[in-house]
């Protein structure tokens, strides 16, 4: 994925060549980050993560000038992602009874910024290797999941099942399935980061032994 894109006029031109570099350079990570906040939506598209993306480039095209240049540009370019992504959320409207759970997506988000945070400072892009471990993760954690919760996870991502369709399959109220989705998404999350932040434990004491 690649961006074109002319020096801000409102900086010096070796700021601006500068920060045209570090845009056109994290394109492939924000889309990826925009891509799994929105994946937790089934409006979530790759099409939606593209115009995300896009609205996301103009709004650090606009606040070009705001940039430290002193800080790692990918996280803070995140943060910038991070206010389109919640914009996009409400225009899906989502069912309330599901969506109200801004918390699971802040968690999400600033596990994402943590990582790019720390390849940022060791001079790391580690983008595959850490989406394919997220991938694992996932597989892992949700196998963890009791066999109701995985039904209900099924239903709603895979076969995008309307909520009081899966409670009325499985015999429970609207709300309730409402109110599983939302731990499932917080235990998820948990799990992810745990297993992750193990693995990476893991690594860290093998290369010292």
């Amino acid at each position: 994925m690649t961006i074109t894109v002319k020096p801000p006029e409102q900086l010096e031109p070796d700021l601006a060549a500068e920060y045209v570099r570090q845009l056109t350079g994290c394109q492939n990570q924000l889309y990826g980050y925009i891509y799994t906040l929105l994946s937790s939506s089934r409006r979530g598209t790759a099409d939606s993560a593209w115009d995300v993306l896009q609205e996301t480039n103009a709004v650090l095209w606009s606040k070009a000038t705001e940039y430290d240049a002193s800080r790692p540009f990918l996280p803070w370019a995140m943060g910038m992602a991070f206010q389109q992504v919640r914009a996009a959320r409400t225009r899906f409207g989502r069912d309330r009874l599901v969506f109200q759970d801004e918390q699971t997506l802040e968690v999400l988000s600033q596990q994402m910024i943590s990582e790019a945070t720390g390849r940022s400072a060791t001079g790391q892009s580690g983008t595959g290797q850490t989406a394919n471990a997220r991938e694992l993760a996932m597989e892992g954690c949700l196998k963890k999941l009791t066999s109701e919760q995985q039904q209900i996870v099924d239903q709603y991502y895979q076969h995008e099942q309307p909520i009081k369709a899966i409670a009325t399959t499985i015999g429970r109220s609207a709300s309730s399935v409402g109110v599983i989705l939302h731990r499932v998404r917080l235990s998820l999350a948990k799990c992810i980061e745990q297993t992750i932040n193990q693995s990476v434990s893991g690594k860290s004491a093998e290369g010292q032994s």
